[in-house]
């Protein structure tokens, strides 16, 4: 479950050593959520029998028509 940060009692940002800077963080965060709904909202089919198929596909072999 995630909190949001105006909940948080304590926040320390630069006391402790980290992998990566408070604002590096805000930015992957923003970059999830943007991901999120993309994943949220349809798109292209990902499987199914359709998959490869279109004109040429699979591309004859050279010589040969």
């Amino acid at each position: 479950m995630r909190t949001e940060r105006a909940e948080w009692t304590v926040c320390l940002p630069g006391v402790l050593p980290s992998y990566i800077s408070v604002e590096q963080y805000e930015r992957n965060m923003q970059r999830m959520q943007a991901n999120q709904s993309r994943a949220a909202s349809p798109g292209l089919v990902r499987d199914g029998p359709a998959l490869l198929a279109g004109p040429g596909w699979p591309a004859p072999a050279a010589g040969r028509g």
